[in-house]
């Protein structure tokens, strides 16, 4: 069944457990709001087409809903498990000060004591292809990314998605942080203005002491009139 955003709401605001699996882009629930503009502006564009204008409301509307969403994440009661591929970070669906201030914002939800966010790095071995993003909500729905949102909530489809998070779980990183502060150096360095080598005083030095000396002048090289001929004054 197809599901649309306030379907999803619903049902996530009966969930005490939310595991999600993003292996291209960011969870809704972590998205800063200009990450999460770009993302539904181009799911537009697509869907939609013509100028941006015409969608622009409906743009503001769902970024302001999925914002909403996450409240729930600072609700104790609730358990939030993210496990995202290392490839997502470096998915630029933003700007590099944008990207810089989504993996701040990753760092900070890893911090709340209901929220665990792991990575799989780009290092592992996998056994088989990730398939799309998908969301766990208790043991009872599983929501596939699609362009249009699918709901599945058969026993055995749900066991088969839960099968597949537990099977990247395995596989994810120790270290969360360095993960995180290696693509915050990425994007820096995008910022950083380029600035023109500067010659080593040193080794300048050295190549002006070891060049050959010059040779005297032949006749005809010499770029200054004989005396006599010289322009007066």
């Amino acid at each position: 069944m197809s599901l649309d955003q306030e379907e999803i709401l619903d049902a996530e605001r009966e969930a005490t457990l939310i595991r999600e699996f993003e292996p291209i882009l960011l969870p809704g629930l972590i998205q800063i709001s200009e990450y999460a503009r770009r993302v539904v502006n181009g799911y537009h564009r697509i869907t939609t087409g013509g100028d941006e204008g015409a969608w622009y409301q409906r743009t503001a509307e769902k970024v302001s809903l999925r914002i909403k969403r996450q409240n729930l994440l600072y609700d104790a009661t609730r358990r939030f498990e993210f496990i995202l591929m290392e490839s997502v970070l470096g998915n630029r669906f933003a700007p590099p000060e944008y990207m810089i201030a989504q993996i701040k914002r990753i760092a900070t939800v890893a911090e709340l004591e209901n929220v665990t966010v792991r990575i799989v790095p780009s290092s592992a071995e996998l056994e088989y292809p990730h398939v799309q993003g998908f969301t766990i909500l208790d043991d009872s729905l599983v929501v596939v990314e699609t362009l249009e949102a699918t709901g599945y909530s058969h026993p055995d489809q749900v066991r088969i998605y839960a099968k597949i998070f537990e099977e990247y779980a395995e596989l994810t990183a120790s270290d969360l942080h360095e993960i995180l502060a290696r693509y915050t150096r990425n994007y820096a360095e995008l910022l950083a203005p380029r600035r023109p080598a500067i010659a080593d005083p040193a080794t300048t030095r050295t190549a002006a002491n070891t060049a050959p000396a010059a040779a005297d002048p032949t006749p005809g090289d010499d770029l200054t009139p004989p005396r006599e001929t010289a322009a007066p004054g």
